[in-house]
């Protein structure tokens, strides 16, 4: 895909449909892929070009403001910002895509599935961010626990060498006596 993405920019220049339709090919692979951040640099870079040259009503542009909300509410690591986009740019979409292709258009069902996702995303968020922020803290503490139990170990074997070397036991005397001879 990223071939035929830039085979078409040589080819046909930027502003292109065929250049956005390889484009969103590409970002609709690498979104199967689970590659988001590779998604949403592609479609940053090429949906204000698109919806300058091909308006914000055509198909392929809504489609590919469809693809870069997937990849902004889809990633793991995506910040409640990152959502809060994805629900707008959603929203939006959803809006022009129902004007223009109705509702019953699959690319319109399949904005607002997204936008479901995206909001659900949204709310879910901060009980996702407590939950990592205790799972950092359990781990936190379960590593202090390992350093402290290391840290008595070592000090229980070094007791243990200062108590043996401080020892005298009747062995010790035989092998004094031995020295001696």
């Amino acid at each position: 895909q990223r071939d035929v993405y830039s085979g078409r920019m040589k080819l046909d220049g930027e502003e292109h449909a065929r250049t956005f339709l390889a484009a969103n090919n590409m970002a609709s692979s690498l979104t199967h892929l689970q590659r988001f951040g590779e998604v949403k640099a592609l479609m940053r870079k090429t949906m204000p070009v698109a919806r300058r040259a091909l308006g914000d009503s055509r198909d392929l542009t809504l489609r590919m403001r469809k693809i870069y909300a997937e990849a902004l509410y889809k990633d793991p690591g995506a910040t409640p910002d990152d959502l809060r986009e994805a629900v707008t740019t959603l929203e939006e979409t959803l809006r022009t895509a129902r004007r223009v292709l109705g509702g019953a258009h699959p690319l319109t069902t399949a904005v607002e599935r997204d936008l479901r996702g995206a909001r659900a995303a949204l709310r879910l968020a901060p009980r996702i961010e407590r939950e990592r922020r205790a799972a950092v803290e359990r781990e936190r503490q379960a590593a202090e626990r390992r350093f402290l139990e290391r840290c008595l170990a070592a000090e229980r074997q070094a007791a243990e060498r200062q108590r043996q070397a401080e020892a005298w036991t009747p062995a010790d005397d035989e092998e004094l006596a031995a020295l001696r001879l």
